[in-house]
């Protein structure tokens, strides 16, 4: 964990301190990770062929949201604690700029927008299931999220 001066503290608001404070315990990690495998092993159960009314499909979706947004709320908090391009602590550059956070910065935002194109179908707002199911397809970017549990071992 790293440390930091007093005169650096004063000059972060609180949120950001916050979110330092978060990003930077092992227990914070440590459930990330283990919401990366679960997503993985979901991926592996799920199957666009299944009936979108069956039980299981049904609790992948609302899977699939709980994960957008805890991958969501790991982002802000990322971006809010490092910065997005550039970061004003000396021993933290931007989030954007570690190759592994560009990587879930991209499975993150795709996350959400399956989540959202999911939900519009669900409720029948103007999407077939021909187009939700092409969406499926992105799912898979989330094994690329699997990378950063075997970059950081």
């Amino acid at each position: 964990m790293t440390s930091y001066d007093g005169e650096e503290m004063l000059r972060m608001k609180h949120s950001r301190i916050w979110c330092l404070n978060w990003t930077l315990n092992g227990w914070f990690e440590n459930v990330v990770y283990f919401f990366i495998v679960l997503s993985m092993l979901i991926l592996i159960v799920d199957n666009p062929q299944n009936d979108p009314d069956s039980f299981l499909s049904r609790n992948v979706r609302t899977f699939d949201i709980l994960v957008a947004v805890l991958f969501s709320f790991e982002a802000s908090c990322r971006i809010i604690a490092e910065g997005f391009f550039t970061s004003s602590l000396e021993s933290r550059r931007g989030y954007i700029r570690s190759g592994s956070n560009q990587i879930d910065f991209f499975v993150c935002i795709s996350c959400d927008i399956i989540a959202i194109y999911e939900n519009y179908a669900t409720i029948g707002i103007g999407l077939d299931r021909r187009t939700i199911n092409s969406f499926k397809v992105l799912r898979s970017i989330r094994a690329l999220r699997f990378l950063r549990v075997i970059s950081k071992n």
